[in-house]
């Protein structure tokens, strides 16, 4: 059944009402058991299905990255170069001050160093990984993007572009509507060289978060919206595989999540 309500509907301002550093104090000061869950499952992801991808020329996507840079520090020990974009410009300039080395920017060592521990990385790896991320993000400029936009420049880009791509907590508050959450899969699995990797990582059943006193609404996602949105996408039902866990259920008076899913699809050759 066709939802009623339009994604251009929602009332979510993140251009105007999006605090990126209270969003930034909020939730990545310290590594959250969430988070511990995503970090592990995208490690584990990656080395399972794109070992033999290491650094050999390919190229991800990171969309709607947000101001966030630990998917993409893991990501870019996989490939040559990483097209990020975010929907919002102050998300974009936290990631350029990080770039730029800005005294004003996120410290994601924390962060950081948990990713290494994961990925049974020597902590004196840091600057080499954090200098790769450098190198790698500028290949690309950083965009704009819009999971609502039919004419998004990246999501109507060239299609079989990206050996991976990865999106962390963002399709589930862009998107408003199932229609719109099942079109944005769709469009980002066209975009996917056909044996390639897309990594879908989402809170379950997550309504609403809180930025300061700012309350944004998403799209409450579980496991069975998931698959049909990949079935709609062509992707074969062989070919996904979807870890969960409950985590902190009625816990966090931010959001209302009651767990964490680690989505992962290969697009058929």
């Amino acid at each position: 059944m066709a939802d009623s309500l339009s994604p251009q509907c929602h009332s979510n301002d993140y251009q105007n009402k999006f605090d990126v550093s209270k969003y930034l104090a909020s939730y990545y000061s310290e590594v959250t058991p969430n988070y511990v869950f995503y970090i592990r499952g995208l490690v584990r992801v990656l080395k399972e299905k794109c070992g033999s991808l290491h650094r050999t020329g390919g190229k991800a996507l990171e969309f709607g990255g947000g101001p966030s840079l630990w998917p993409s520090f893991l990501l870019s020990q996989y490939v040559d170069s990483i097209q990020f974009c975010d929907y919002t410009g102050a998300n974009l300039q936290a990631v350029q001050a990080w770039l730029d080395h800005s005294s004003n920017a996120h410290d994601w060592t924390t962060f950081f160093h948990y990713l290494l521990k994961e990925n049974q990385t020597s902590e004196s790896e840091l600057s080499n990984w954090e200098n790769r991320l450098r190198t790698v993000l500028s290949n690309c400029s950083l965009s704009r993007c819009d999971a609502n936009d039919p004419k998004c420049p990246i999501l109507s880009g060239p299609a079989a572009e990206y050996d991976i791509i990865v999106t962390c907590e963002c399709l589930d508050v862009a998107c408003q509507t199932r229609d719109a959450y099942k079109e944005a899969v769709k469009r980002l699995v066209r975009l996917l060289k056909p044996g390639g990797l897309l990594v879908l990582i989402a809170a379950t059943n997550c309504s609403f978060y809180m930025v300061g006193s700012e309350r944004f609404t998403g799209l409450p996602l579980n496991e069975q919206i998931i698959r049909e949105a990949l079935h709609e996408a062509e992707i074969h039902p062989h070919q996904i595989n979807i870890e969960s866990e409950k985590i902190g259920e009625g816990e966090d008076p931010f959001a209302d999540y009651s767990g964490g899913m680690i989505v992962s699809a290969i697009k058929s050759n």
